[in-house]
């Protein structure tokens, strides 16, 4: 993959300071990922056959089609400037990256709680509220804090588990 910064040709200069840092990330991440694999479960580190897991939850409305965005990296370094590339995906947003045991487990233990969280969110996402703070009840919010967390972890690179 290339690593390459995307900014405005006139911003150039603010970017040069961020370099170092750009360094350190790169070289953490691919520790993290040196340390995975990608047939292993990224919540349990098994190495198993991985199962399609939804992030966030089918059950969450994540079913229809979407527009996965990328930046192609080879034509933005060739021609100077960033280009885009997209790909449509129907049935939502999926990765294989959960074992069956962690996909079924964490689904019926934490995504009922979350889901519900969705639909109560969903009725105040309205142009008037846009903005605005609002109060949602949440029953069970710790169980919607370890689906998010679930989540995350399984859309994240190998061997973050791991570390």
């Amino acid at each position: 993959m290339t690593w390459m910064w995307i900014t405005n040709p006139e911003e150039l200069e603010r970017v040069k300071p961020l370099e170092a840092e750009g360094v350190r990330v790169r070289a953490e991440i691919a520790e993290i990922v040196s340390l995975g694999s990608d047939t292993a479960c990224r919540l349990c580190g098994v190495e198993t056959a991985l199962t399609e897991e939804h992030a966030p939850s089918g059950k969450a409305g994540n079913r229809g089609r979407l527009i996965r965005g990328m930046i192609d990296h080879a034509a933005s370094a060739a021609g100077g400037s960033v280009v885009w590339r997209g790909q449509m995906i129907q049935g939502g947003a999926k990765y294989d990256s959960l074992c069956a045991a962690c996909n079924n487990t964490t689904g019926s233990w934490y995504n009922g709680a979350y889901v519900r969280l969705v639909r109560a969110a969903a009725k105040l996402a309205t142009p008037r509220t846009a903005g605005a703070a609002c109060d949602v009840a949440v029953l069970n919010p710790q169980r919607v804090a370890k689906q998010a967390l679930v989540s995350m972890v399984a859309t994240s690179q190998p061997g973050l588990t791991a570390r």
